[in-house]
């Protein structure tokens, strides 16, 4: 899995990470409160601000560690 979180995605070379983690198989989720260009290439897009994205992510992948 790989997170991109609250970037604008066109900042090279972080901007590339994303977009190789998806070629090569990873399931990758974008938290940002607007599209970005690497939104059509991410898993999941969660739209949003991330104080509030993040917390509930992990309260429902983890909800042990609350």
């Amino acid at each position: 899995m790989f997170l991109t979180i609250g970037t604008s995605g066109l900042v090279h070379p972080a901007a590339s990470l994303p977009l190789l983690a998806a070629r090569q198989g990873a399931v990758t989720v974008e938290v940002n409160p607007e599209e970005t260009p690497l939104s059509e290439e991410m898993t999941y897009c969660l739209r949003g601000p991330s104080g509030v994205l993040l917390p509930a992510l992990v309260a429902a992948v983890w909800p042990d560690k609350e």
